[in-house]
């Protein structure tokens, strides 16, 4: 139950169920059945914290919950089976993790960002200018790994890439290679033929 003159102008929801909605005035709520996978309870500040534990003792599990404000888009972090989390853009193009691999921290990764996606705490993201980088959650600085795209996002087990031409490619996440991808070694990067 959103406050009751919200407008929501993007809805979405990952893998295990939780709920990203952000309104028309850019704030970012997060709702939806889960265990707390991500850590919202932890380290969010006492209130944000509270109004989110309280909605289980109430039986209203499914309520959204103030995350941020200021907020432009969300992003899908899959990060395997014990960590979980989420990205989001702040209104300036600023990347932002949320999760439990950052025990429930949110924690600045790059500027003018224009779109993102994750796997195995590995986050790409793409800045307006078309450039697509990879950078790990361990703390080492982002490294190029692509010209001219258009767009980086999660299909499955799959990591999508979008160039300026619309073709199409994929990294398969399943595989380690996945951490350790870059241009020279682009073995693990193949293309995708009739995928719309």
């Amino acid at each position: 139950e959103l406050p009751k003159d919200a407008k929501v102008r993007n809805i979405e929801i990952n893998e295990y169920s939780v709920q990203f909605f952000i309104t028309e005035d850019d704030k970012l709520y997060v709702g939806g059945i889960n265990r707390d996978s991500m850590g919202l309870f932890d380290k969010t500040g006492f209130r944000w914290g509270f109004l989110y534990a309280i909605r289980g003792f109430l039986g209203r599990t499914n309520n959204p919950v103030l995350f941020a404000e200021n907020v432009a888009q969300v992003f899908e972090a899959t990060d395997g089976a014990t960590d979980k989390g989420f990205l989001y853009t702040d209104l300036n193009g600023t990347l932002y993790y949320f999760g439990s691999a950052t025990k429930g921290n949110s924690v600045k990764i790059a500027e003018d960002v224009k779109g993102a996606t994750a796997c195995n705490r590995t986050i790409f993201y793409v800045t307006s200018f078309g450039d697509l980088y990879q950078k790990f959650l361990d703390g080492t600085d982002a490294v190029i790994i692509g010209k001219n795209v258009a767009d980086v996002y999660t299909n499955g087990s799959a990591i999508r890439i979008v160039d300026s031409t619309g073709e199409v490619y994929q990294i398969d996440t399943r595989s380690p290679s996945c951490q350790t991808y870059n241009t020279q070694g682009g073995s693990v990067v193949k293309a995708v033929r009739n995928d719309y």
